[in-house]
């Protein structure tokens, strides 16, 4: 039985404003995968956008596939085990297919999504479970949509291992996601608005004066509160948000190293080069060409 057939034969409603669509219409492309990838490695099932017009919604439980879902636009509601969450834009949830859950539309929504499945799968989800809320927001900064859509084009050139690297890669990085914001509740509030600034501004240039005007903190505060909370100063935090985004950049683009250098914020290409030797280990060709 093909993905299409076995996702409808786990819906347990639907509804589709648009005459004669069913969901199964809208869903993303699927793709083939062997028996050995069953066994031994996450393994992508289906992976694109998934659009559904606006009054659209659907029911499913006992479908054998883990689903990461992004909303790229729109507004949605997600109900899991019966609690009902807002999906709204730039937001991602990971669900558990087996289990019971709901999504209905009150606009059109674009989402990214990723249908995939294998026993390593279990342990990420059970640690996304601990550590955040079903639906989480991601900052502009953020690596995961990009590895999305890396892994949603509608032609598949990536081998099953190479899938399943990016794959752990993702998870890894919505784990990591997940323990940082979870330390929130500790932080105090102008450090919370100061790191998502930061997170949502990290290619542009900044004093410390102008940091502490933004927050109306002194600036040797800012610091030595920044060591004690994040474990870094402000400016080595910048640049660990551009060295994620430069690999990023490295993975998925054929943009030169060069330019990929001031897109994340970097004045200087030999600056850059050697900030990132020193935290990845490698320089940004050798990890381009050998993805490390």
């Amino acid at each position: 039985m093909n993905f299409s057939k076995q996702f409808s034969h786990s819906l347990t409603s639907q509804y589709v404003s648009e005459t004669g669509k069913s969901i199964t219409d809208f869903l993303p492309p699927s793709l083939s995968y062997s028996a050995e990838a069953v066994e031994h490695i996450i393994y992508l099932k289906a992976a694109g956008n998934f659009h559904l017009p606006a009054g659209s919604k659907y029911s499913q439980k006992n479908f054998h596939s883990y689903l990461l879902l992004y909303n790229a636009s729109g507004s949605a509601k997600l109900t899991l085990k019966e609690h009902p969450y807002t999906f709204e834009e730039h937001q991602l949830c990971l669900v558990d297919c087996r289990n019971n859950y709901s999504l209905s539309c009150s606009t059109a929504c674009e989402f990214l999504a990723l249908f995939f499945d294998g026993y390593p799968v279990l342990y990420y989800y059970d640690l996304f479970q601990t550590r955040s809320q079903p639906v989480i927001t991601l900052p502009k900064n953020s690596p995961l949509p990009q590895i999305l859509i890396n892994l949603s084009g509608q032609n598949f050139i990536h081998t099953e291992l190479n899938n399943a690297k990016l794959l752990t890669d993702l998870l890894t990085n919505l784990i990591i996601f997940c323990d940082t914001h979870s330390e929130d509740i500790n932080l105090p509030g102008w450090l919370v608005q100061l790191r998502e600034h930061l997170n949502n501004n990290y290619e542009e240039h900044f004093s410390l004066d102008e940091l502490s005007e933004l927050v109306n903190i002194n600036k040797y505060q800012i610091c030595r509160d920044f060591k004690k909370h994040l474990k870094a100063t402000p400016l080595q935090y910048v640049n660990h948000l551009r060295i994620e985004q430069a690999k990023v950049l490295l993975r998925t683009t054929s943009d030169q190293i060069g330019e990929i250098c001031y897109q994340v914020g970097f004045e200087n290409a030999n600056h850059f080069i050697q900030l990132f030797k020193r935290e990845v280990g490698v320089t940004p060709a050798y990890y381009r060409k050998n993805g490390v």
